[in-house]
């Protein structure tokens, strides 16, 4: 098959994952961002840096089922920590690692 020069699938390090945020609201539980999985797996206890604040998944969804991992490519729904929240924005790519 021929390479295609116009789609760029980024890889990731194994325990990371890329997020395309598309939208987010703020909750009495924390922040929800909706979006796209770009790279790698995301799991529920995985951390962002956000402007030097640390923000963990506290819970995802995929459609209105709740799950425990979500793969590249598919469209999710992530519960964060509050903290971070107010600075993520629609278009924002953040990069997730296993949190400690």
């Amino acid at each position: 098959p021929e390479a295609r020069a116009d789609i760029y699938e980024p890889t990731v390090p194994a325990g990371t994952a890329l997020f395309e945020v598309e939208g987010s609201y703020q909750t009495g539980q924390g922040v929800v961002l909706s979006g796209r999985v770009k790279a790698g797996t995301l799991r529920k206890g995985m951390c962002a840096q956000v402007l030097g604040r640390k923000a963990k998944i506290l819970d995802l969804s995929v459609g209105l089922k709740p799950v425990k991992t979500a793969e590249a490519g598919q469209q999710v729904s992530i519960l964060l920590e509050r903290a971070a929240g107010s600075f993520i924005r629609h278009g924002d790519t953040l990069g997730f690692i296993s949190g400690k």
